[in-house]
């Protein structure tokens, strides 16, 4: 199916590490019946009840954090730990007590 995507949104797909919110269907030009479907199939999997990962492997830690905000919507963001380490944080060598 990723073959039949536009440039366009291969491209926002690969930015979001190959998970999407159900409702960035029409974004990706993406039928509700095409979703079921492939996550049916298994080529696709579904990480919660509004995201779905387009790829057949386990989803990686940092996808399972992209899924967070996109399960909630467009308005929605990532913050605190989960978005410090999304943006290169490592732990560093601080004390955190």
């Amino acid at each position: 199916m990723l073959h039949r995507l536009s440039p366009l949104a291969l491209a926002m797909l690969r930015n979001q590490r190959w998970v999407f919110g159900t409702w960035q269907a029409d974004d990706l030009g993406l039928s509700q019946r095409t979703i079921r479907r492939e996550v049916g199939t298994g080529l696709w999997q579904r990480l919660t009840p509004r995201t779905v990962l387009a790829l057949p492997s386990d989803p990686e830690p940092s996808q399972l954090r992209i899924a967070a905000p996109l399960e909630l919507g467009p308005a929605a963001v990532l913050g605190g730990l989960a978005s410090m380490i999304e943006h290169g944080w490592d732990g560093g060598d601080g004390d955190w007590t």
